[in-house]
């Protein structure tokens, strides 16, 4: 018989060996999580959708159910791809301490008031809405990629 669970995939036991982009330091939220990759295109076309995966290692229990949020920030401007990871199957508050968690997301990039060129792809993870959220402190990152915001940058995206 087939595995039908939607988890199957998304929570798993062991690394996954198909990340194609590894961080170049180690990133760790709260002492919790953990940054082990992902994979997404280096090049977007303005106004299209693109595919994310970001994959993680569960390091401590999870206190609470974070969304992630996923800037893209340039020019002035930002498009973002925040969503409940694993679309909303698995709260972060089930997460368990050994998981590797795969969370795929689809983004609508900058439409056509975005100019091309560079963007930083900001990461990281929220509670609560706006004005009242709160973000995950980043507790490990290289010094370079992280900003007073608790967000941690992954790459340059290049929009089209």
């Amino acid at each position: 018989a087939s595995d039908h669970n939607p988890l199957v995939t998304a929570v798993r036991r062991t690394e996954p060996t198909d990340i194609t982009n590894r961080p170049a330091g180690k990133i760790v939220y709260d002492n919790r999580i953990e940054i082990i990759g992902w994979n997404m295109p280096a090049v977007v076309s303005r106004g299209s959708s693109f595919k994310v995966t970001l994959f993680y290692k569960v390091l401590q229990p999870i206190p609470g159910a974070y969304k992630v949020f996923f800037h893209v920030d340039g020019s002035g401007l930002r498009f973002n791809g925040d969503h409940p990871p694993i679309n909303d199957r698995c709260a972060t508050s089930y997460w368990k301490v050994g998981d590797y968690i795969a969370d795929t997301f689809t983004v609508e990039a900058g439409g056509a008031t975005f100019p091309s060129g560079l963007y930083d792809v900001w990461v990281g993870f929220f509670t609560g809405s706006n004005p009242n959220w709160r973000n995950m402190p980043v507790s490990n990152a290289p010094a370079d990629s992280r900003d007073n915001a608790d967000r941690v940058r992954l790459l340059k995206l290049k929009l089209d």
